[in-house]
Parts: C-alpha cells; sequence; structure tokens
C-alpha cells in the first residue's frame, strides 16, 4: 500500500488499445541502483513522485515498524555495506490520428 501502482508490460498494449492507442510498443529496462540507507532510497522514491500515490494514503509507519524496515534493508547489504535495489522503467508508445483511425 505504499508504492506507486505497477503496470505489467505483457498487459500494457492491452491497455493502451482499450484506450485508443494503435500500434501500441512497449519497452523495458531495469536498472540496478545501490543504497547504503533506507533514508536516501525513500527519498529518490519521494522525489520521483513514487512514494504514495493512493486516493487514501496508509497511516505513516511507526517508530517499531521504520526500525525493523530500517533492520531488514541493512540485512541485505552487500560486504561494502550498500543494498542493490532493482527498477523496472516501462515505456509506452503509440500513435493516434487526428482522424480517430
Amino acid at each position: 500500500a505504499r508504492i506507486h501502482p505497477l503496470v505489467d508490460p505483457r498487459a500494457a498494449p492491452g491497455l493502451m488499445q482499450r484506450a485508443g492507442w494503435k500500434d501500441p510498443v512497449v519497452d523495458t529496462h531495469v536498472l540496478t541502483v545501490r543504497y547504503a540507507a533506507l533514508d536516501r532510497l525513500v527519498s529518490d522514491l519521494r522525489d520521483s513522485g513514487l512514494g504514495n500515490a493512493l486516493a487514501k494514503p496508509a497511516a505513516p509507519l511507526g517508530k517499531a515498524a521504520l526500525a525493523r524496515a530500517r533492520a531488514a534493508f541493512a540485512a541485505r547489504a552487500d560486504a561494502d555495506g550498500k543494498t542493490p535495489e532493482s527498477f523496472e522503467i516501462v515505456t509506452l508508445t503509440g500513435r493516434r490520428s487526428l482522424a480517430g483511425t
């Protein structure tokens, strides 16, 4: 309940066609980024507008839950202390003529 809604790249062409787009093309790219702290990851997500895109925001995390999240994040760290996180970037393109065809 705390992440941006996900779009399955396999379902995206059908979604685009139902919205009236022709010749849909979906490209994906996986980007792996390494973070030294959970707080920096959360900051980057918020700066990207991906922190809480829900119509009704969830209740804030309590101190104990945040401490558990930080501990779980740190437990996944590599030997150098940085935790890898992967992001899938999905690009949707299509065409729509002025004549509506």
